[in-house]
């Protein structure tokens, strides 16, 4: 049975039926949340419960060939065998649909899949720091930077044996920092990742075509990701709104309580304290000016 299965999967790209990290909540709306590379569904945990308080039920999975779910040696791992099993995870969950999709880093990219692909199960998306990358020539800083960041990762994965050694001596401090969990078993999944969705990815694309509400948040010292000309990139879709909070790369707990208030509906308070500086400003340059 278990050979029957795997051939299916193998060879008829059946999707794979995902770990499932975090289901809380009994609410009426379903959340989901995707987390990043070289991570798992448990660094929701704290999200997951300020929105399971709230009538919300929270769903997040471990992406295929990640945490508890499968790792299949044959698969490409694109962002579509990640949507792919996602979906069907989904599907099989007895979630209330259209659903509130949330992704971290590489978690976003197959968030913004899934909604470009199946519009009617989604009808909200929000991107937490997302690795977006295109080659567009009219965007000439952010084809530099892309440069810059697609260069270290040739790097990264030319070479494993340095990359574990290091995430083996940071230990406890690299999942602390950005949900970082990567080993012998998972270098495969993380690498073809790397490569097959986040460098060679889809979303500028889907983006453009996305008709839902699509809220795209960034840390204000995330070095992870570029950032660069993003907002001008994606202008002409006023679908897109952006906000940035004072965070690294990674879901700690003040960007979940953002991220809370974000799916809620409420005033992004990150956003807010924006609005008030820059209010204060104006109203300092009025004064000096009477």
């Amino acid at each position: 049975m278990v050979r029957l299965r795997e051939f299916s999967q193998r060879y008829f790209r059946r999707p794979f039926n995902l770990n499932v990290a975090l289901d809380q909540g009994q609410g009426g709306k379903t959340v989901l949340l995707l987390h990043g590379l070289a991570s798992n569904g448990l660094i929701w945990a704290d999200l997951a419960r300020r929105l399971s308080t709230k009538n919300y039920r929270v769903l997040a999975y471990d992406l295929l060939g990640f945490g508890g779910s499968a790792k299949p040696h044959w698969s490409k791992y694109s962002v579509e065998d990640h949507a792919r099993s996602v979906v069907y995870s989904l599907k099989k969950s007895g979630a209330t649909f259209p659903i509130t999709l949330v992704g971290h880093s590489m978690g976003c990219l197959v968030a913004i899949h899934i909604a470009s692909k199946h519009p009617n199960l989604v009808e909200r998306v929000i991107l937490y720091e997302p690795p977006l990358f295109a080659d567009i020539p009219e965007f000439s800083s952010h084809v530099r930077r892309r440069k810059v960041y697609f260069s270290v990762f040739e790097r990264i994965v030319e070479s494993p044996t340095m990359i574990l050694t290091y995430v083996r001596l940071l230990g406890r401090a690299a999942t602390k920092i950005a949900g970082f969990a990567l080993s012998k078993e998972t270098w495969l999944p993380f690498e073809r990742s790397l490569r097959n969705t986040i460098m060679n990815q889809t979303a500028y694309q889907e983006l453009h075509r996305l008709q839902v509400r699509t809220d795209i948040v960034y840390g204000r010292f995330d070095i992870v990701v570029t950032q660069t000309e993003i907002k001008s990139m994606f202008a002409d879709n006023k679908n897109i709104h952006f906000y940035r909070v004072t965070d690294t790369h990674g879901v700690s707990k003040k960007s979940s309580e953002y991220l809370a208030q974000l799916v809620m509906g409420k005033k992004a308070p990150a956003r807010k304290a924006r609005v008030a500086y820059v209010t204060r400003k104006r109203d300092n340059k009025r004064t000096r000016k009477v």
